[in-house]
């Protein structure tokens, strides 16, 4: 059959926050045709979405798939299968995949929506806040999650902590993997289903991206956290440029892309450093207190000056509140040898 190499290669696109690297389940590292649906399933993630591809029903390995269609420079291209091979064809090009005809991808096990509400507007927005202060610190589950309860939604790694107060239509307090949630960032989600183990998300394309969601371990009560007194400082404008060259060097930390801020006095110190090398850039703020230090995520700390002027602080925490967010991280005191 011929098909259009871009519709095909964003369905596969749309789909690939399912797929897993290593193979968790069998064929959690392929595409699963079915009968005319697109699945891709990793235990933490499930998406499915209606295929071009209406008569196939097999999994096909996702990395060759993926970097073949990629690479093709046709618009318009030929697929065809057997019971052994997925065949790709192009202008004197031509590439076969290896397929398997027998789907054992447990992809039956994720519960099935029914019932489906409006997802607020700025759910994206809250996602893309606080999942920079969750963690990947498998020790601590909940630090690896977002907390989302009928009016917020909130993550912390123990040292700092996000909260975007929103209403979400679920009925209880439930923890979803940072990693899991991330997944629907972008993708013009604007409906939400609740199920027994899962949260459903879908956009007006007919994706589907479900979330495992979890009731074990719930967040402390940080109200005690956030509302502190403390002393009022101007954040510095305009600090995009240094804080991406900071990052040159702090995403080299796969684990903790962090950068290092340093507060003196008049001073804003901005410190990123690898495995590599080091980055640092010095900006003037209205502050004349103790010599502290804390790190942050740097999209986050763009985000943060970017959207507000002000941040309150105290000898132990420093918090920026703007809208409906809130983000407050603990503090270092910096010796004066340091």
């Amino acid at each position: 059959m011929k098909i259009k190499k871009l519709n095909l290669l964003n369905e596969l696109e749309l789909v690939s926050s399912g797929l897993s690297n290593r193979e968790i389940l069998e064929q959690s590292d392929s595409f699963v045709f079915v009968e005319g649906t697109l699945f891709t399933f990793n235990e933490e993630v499930s998406c499915r979405i209606d295929s071009c591809l209406e008569d196939l029903t097999a999994a096909v390995k996702a990395k060759p798939l993926l970097e073949v269609l990629r690479k093709m420079s046709e618009d318009e291209i030929e697929i065809n299968f057997d019971d052994s091979e997925f065949r790709v064809r192009g202008k004197r090009r031509e590439a076969g995949i290896r397929l398997e005809k027998d789907i054992t991808l447990p992809i039956r096990t994720v519960e099935e929506a029914e019932e489906w509400n409006p997802l607020p507007d700025d759910f994206d927005q809250a996602v893309g806040l606080v999942a920079q202060c969750a963690s990947n610190d498998q020790s601590q589950f909940h630090c690896t999650c977002i907390q989302i309860t009928p009016n917020e939604l909130q993550a912390t790694d123990n040292f700092q902590l996000a909260q975007y107060k929103i209403n979400v239509p679920v009925s209880k307090t439930t923890l979803v993997r940072r990693d899991s949630l991330k997944a629907i960032v972008d993708l013009g989600m604007d409906q939400i289903s609740e199920t027994e183990n899962w949260l459903h998300f879908k956009n007006q394309n007919g994706l589907v991206v479900s979330c495992r969601k979890y009731e074990i371990g719930t967040f402390p009560d940080f109200s005690s956290v956030i509302e502190f007194d403390g002393e009022k400082t101007k954040l510095p404008a305009g600090i995009s440029d240094a804080v991406e060259k900071a990052q040159i060097f702090s995403s080299e930390n796969l684990d903790t892309d962090l950068i290092l801020v340093e507060l003196k006095s008049g001073k804003f110190r901005i410190r990123g450093e690898g495995s590599n090398g080091w980055f640092t850039e010095v900006r003037k703020v209205t502050y004349s207190g103790n010599d502290l230090s804390f790190r942050i995520a740097p999209k986050l700390l763009i985000q943060l000056c970017n959207q507000h002027d002000e941040c309150e602080l105290n000898k132990e925490r420093i918090k920026v509140q703007f809208d409906n967010f809130t983000y407050v991280t603990s503090l270092n005191i910096v010796e004066e040898n340091e």
